[in-house]
């Protein structure tokens, strides 16, 4: 929350005078940079020079560091989606959220909720900007990091839609209708996993590698690559603490994910063939047996440590092709 990262260093200082510091310990790291920068710089004397008012100066100094904005120009629209961001995603106004919340990477049930605090527009029109940017800051790699990010948030705000959609065709009894919003979310994903390869901070398998890469002997390489692979996933040989640590990552989207929510449409699929109610238990311990668990263990499978696409083609892409499906 923008405001209080403000307002609570300067609230916290006035009742204790003795205050000398401050200091954040995230238990996620390399996410929302701008919400670091901003907390780390409370620290600071100029910290009085920030306030609830005056925070679109802040981000438009921190546009200029991070992207090298110095002249006028299209670059000046990256600008403007972090300003609206700033508003609007990084200013959260739900208590108590958790990222549990989000419906892409939590287990699909029929009463699964995705919550939000912002508009989907508000995401639109910050990508608009954003790729409308591009042509001057395409080269930059916060940039190109920042608009996957962004890319990706429109992405996984799009899910629940589809889900939907999905779980009324299924609650009226209309299978082709189920059918074609499995296939239209299924899409969504594939498009989530080109966005997230274009980043080597969003690769499953360097994850997976700098696990492996302190082992000194092979029991030790299996035991770290299966402890990485559990720990973003399972978290417990049978899902004891499942999906505890989601990440919305490339490799787990389209091997972990994306095959969890193919079983949960076409189990529903085929409850409507056979006239029974869907089983949340039976789904559950396919989904262990044939998915999660495997997941874990086999450890054939490779994982790009490298990144591959181009997130402003991509990204365009992607804007064009959804906005247009849902916003006509």
């Amino acid at each position: 929350r923008v405001e209080d990262v403000i307002t609570g260093p300067k609230k916290a200082r006035q009742n204790a005078p003795n205050m000398i510091g401050t200091g954040l310990s995230p238990e996620g790291i390399f996410t929302n940079y701008v919400m670091y920068d901003l907390m780390s710089e409370m620290g600071w004397s100029m910290s009085d020079l920030i306030s609830v008012q005056n925070v679109e100066y802040w981000l438009t100094q921190f546009a200029n560091r991070r992207y090298g904005l110095n002249s006028p120009g299209p670059s000046q629209l990256a600008k403007d989606g972090l300003i609206l961001l700033g508003h609007t995603v990084y200013n959260c106004t739900v208590q108590n959220y958790h990222d549990h919340n989000i419906l892409m990477i939590n287990t699909p049930t029929l009463n699964a909720t995705d919550y939000t605090w912002y508009s989907l527009q508000d995401i639109v029109t910050s990508l608009q900007l954003f790729v409308a940017a591009s042509p001057s800051l395409g080269e930059i790699s916060a940039f190109q990091y920042d608009l996957a990010d962004l890319t990706r948030q429109f992405l996984v705000n799009l899910a629940p839609i589809f889900y939907q959609r999905a779980l009324d065709s299924y609650n009226l009894g209309l299978p082709e209708s189920l059918a074609e919003n499995k296939e239209i979310f299924m899409d969504l994903l594939n498009d989530l996993e080109s966005v997230l390869s274009t980043q080597k901070q969003f690769l499953f398998g360097v994850w997976l590698e700098s696990a492996k890469n302190v082992s000194k002997t092979p029991e030790e390489k299996s035991l770290y690559e299966f402890n990485a692979c559990n720990q973003v996933t399972l978290w417990g040989p049978d899902g004891q603490i499942l999906d505890y640590a989601a990440k919305q990552w490339s490799g787990l989207v389209s091997h972990y994910y994306g095959k969890r929510w193919e079983l949960f449409f076409d189990t529903l699929s085929l409850n409507l063939q056979q006239g029974v109610s869907f089983n949340q238990d039976l789904y559950m311990e396919e989904f262990l047996e044939t998915i999660g668990k495997p997941f874990c263990l086999d450890q054939t499978k490779q994982f790009p440590v490298e990144p591959s696409g181009d997130i402003v083609t991509i990204s365009r892409g992607i804007l064009q092709k959804w906005t247009g499906f849902i916003m006509p």
